[in-house]
């Protein structure tokens, strides 16, 4: 068996994607964390935008069409991306202004952060930070890159934010794309074939592609887009300030 069978790239394309949130959409409600009710059917369908903006912005789209709003957990620390760039900034607003949520994608290693006090200073920093950039309201955070330690971590909240990796919400059934495959269940087979009222799901943008694609490449594809368009930014600034470009 080969990888793409192996692994099921062909899930992961525009085109399934849409037929994924059609058919969750069949039976949950789409929700936000603060709004999990144990007595509805609801799905909390996550996005944590690790890398690639643009096909955060373009799955965002994709739920607005269908009228349906998820939520985004965006990091301060990414290697891929600068929320500070305005390409980036305007591609998190416009993710906002569809209706979506936007929320805090947490790295405590990023402050080698050991114990529970510290998490809740730095959620708080991080906290504020976010607010400010994209006039929101923070209320949850998700962790980025869990180890041990933050797997440990179950309270229901630090920094006054929702931890979605609490004991209660660790209780839902729960599937993701980490990595660019399916933990534990194909997603469509995990919506489908689940019997209880509510679930949890995880995706990340970079993993969703045109065509079937293998991870590796979609990491590619996330590095020359970033190589593309800070390129493109330096050549715009050249003409707008009237500058020379020196070359061979």
């Amino acid at each position: 068996m080969d990888n793409r069978t192996k692994y099921h790239f062909d899930d992961f394309t525009w085109s399934e994607y849409k037929d994924l949130l059609k058919v969750a959409a069949q039976k949950y409600e789409f929700i936000d964390y603060p709004n999990l009710n144990p007595d509805k059917n609801q799905i909390l369908w996550r996005h944590d935008l690790d890398m690639h903006p643009e096909k955060a912005l373009k799955m965002a789209e994709i739920e607005a069409e269908l009228g349906l709003k998820s939520v985004y957990f965006i990091l301060l620390h990414s290697e891929f991306y600068n929320l500070l760039s305005p390409i980036v900034s305007d591609q998190i607003k416009k993710i906002r202004d569809l209706g979506h949520s936007i929320q805090l994608h947490f790295d405590a290693y990023y402050y080698n952060i050991q114990n529970e006090n510290d998490l809740d200073s730095h959620i708080l920093k991080e906290k504020g930070l976010l607010e400010s950039l994209f006039d929101i309201e923070i209320d949850t955070f998700s962790f980025h890159n869990n180890t041990p330690f933050t797997l440990s971590c179950e309270n229901e909240t630090y920094g006054g934010l929702i931890n979605t990796y609490s004991s209660s919400i660790k209780k839902l059934p729960y599937c993701s794309d980490s990595n660019g495959h399916w933990r534990f269940d194909r997603l469509k087979e995990f919506i489908q074939n689940s019997d209880q009222n509510q679930i949890h799901v995880l995706t990340h943008p970079v993993w969703w592609h045109d065509g079937a694609e293998s991870p590796i490449n979609k990491i590619e594809d996330a590095l020359n887009m970033r190589k593309s368009k800070t390129m493109q930014n330096y050549l715009d600034d050249i003409d707008r300030l009237n500058l020379i470009n020196i070359d061979w």
